[in-house]
């Protein structure tokens, strides 16, 4: 579905930012795109299992802009998460990227906002349950370390996991077993 040919986009997704681009003499392939289309995908994804009572709510925080093309979340410090999903008393918020790199990933601030946003989703939601996942197409080992040290000192539970294998999961579990791998998931990285 994903390959080079299409600069990292769906298929679907390439082919109409190709048409605008040629229409408009604009470029809307760029890397703040894709991640706005990983968010929505997300997001659209989410809003399936909530039609199946398997989510009870879910939020993006970016927003489908001029032509119909994807438009990430605001991120730093006093923006929002990417995406925030809801399941009983917990509340789960996701932050996606396209980087790969953990120096992409943390200087492009992806992931450097990561606990702001956890610490804000906190005071805002206290009588939620809060877990932080990030999910990127690989996860660095000392990009791990850094988040979840910051996660620990917010008393917060992390989640890293890799966004297809993400998609994946969400794809195949009911509510009881998503909820119960997603809060086994932040408890052992807690342990760490």
């Amino acid at each position: 579905m994903f390959t080079n040919e299409f600069s990292g986009f769906d298929k679907h997704y390439y082919h109409k930012l190709k048409v605008i681009e040629k229409l408009l003499s604009k470029n809307y392939l760029d890397n703040r795109r894709k991640g706005g289309r990983l968010e929505y995908l997300f997001f659209e994804l989410l809003n399936i299992l909530k039609s199946k009572s398997d989510v009870d709510e879910v939020f993006w925080y970016g927003k489908k802009g001029k032509y119909g093309i994807c438009e990430p979340a605001p991120g730093g410090k006093e923006g929002n998460p990417d995406v925030t999903f809801e399941i009983g008393d917990y509340s789960f918020i996701l932050e996606l990227t396209t980087y790969r790199g953990t120096r992409a990933q943390w200087n492009s601030s992806e992931a450097s906002s990561v606990p702001d946003h956890i610490a804000k989703a906190k005071r805002e939601n206290p009588n939620k349950k809060i877990i932080g996942i990030f999910s990127a197409p690989n996860i660095h080992p000392q990009l791990e370390k850094n988040l979840t040290l910051n996660a620990r000192q917010e008393k917060v539970g992390m989640i890293f996991i890799p966004c297809i294998e993400f998609a994946e999961l969400l794809s195949k579990l009911n509510r009881e077993e998503l909820l119960n791998l997603l809060v086994e998931k932040s408890e052992e990285q807690l342990k760490k």
